[in-house]
């Protein structure tokens, strides 16, 4: 891994906070074996009406180690879905502290950029993720000059890596299954 992976690995391993490009927006990551980083993270970028906390998988494998009763129909979505897709479950037995949403539902997703793949890789646990966008900020982050300086301030490394690049153009595609296990829409 780059040294800048390298510094990411460790300061995620002593519980700190990361900001990163994903596939389709900055996000603000922490490992999810330390609750009160979490707990700083949500502060830092709480959930909103346009973006949610996710948890962040590198492959299926430990999807399922985590989420063992993910229904095949979302396994495939997730396995085939070429762009951002996050699904809402029922049921994670272990959920990380604060991410199930209002419902009970955890959002998760499957990693599609490189970088943060191998962060999870090589850390060996998904990545708690939201986006880097603190209260009252009108913008989603699509590039890093959308961000704003107290969340800036506010996380222990900046990966510097496509800071020039306009990302994407919107968050993740979310689903879940409604109770006739049909797939269901959310935004």
């Amino acid at each position: 891994m780059s040294p800048r992976g390298s510094e990411a690995i460790a300061t995620l391993q002593r519980g700190g906070i990361v900001l990163l490009p994903t596939v389709n927006l900055w996000q603000v990551v922490c490992s999810p074996d330390h609750p009160g980083t979490i707990r700083r993270q949500l502060e830092l970028c709480p959930p909103g009406p346009q973006t949610r906390c996710e948890i962040l998988f590198p492959d299926l494998e430990m999807l399922r180690a985590r989420v063992p009763h993910l229904h095949p129909k979302l396994e495939t979505l997730l396995a085939f879905h070429k762009r951002p897709l996050t699904v809402l479950v029922d049921d994670y037995p272990d959920a990380p502290y604060g991410l199930k949403d209002a419902e009970g539902r955890v959002a998760i997703r499957l990693i599609h950029d490189s970088f943060c793949h191998q962060l999870a890789e090589d850390l060996e646990t998904p990545l708690v993720a939201t986006t880097a966008r603190a209260i009252g900020s009108p913008f989603l982050p699509l590039s890093f000059g959308r961000i704003r300086s107290d969340v800036l301030r506010g996380v222990d490394y900046v990966v510097r890596r496509r800071q020039k690049d306009l990302i994407a153009e919107a968050p993740a595609v979310v689903i879940r299954l409604n109770e006739k296990d049909e797939v269901v829409f959310v935004e």
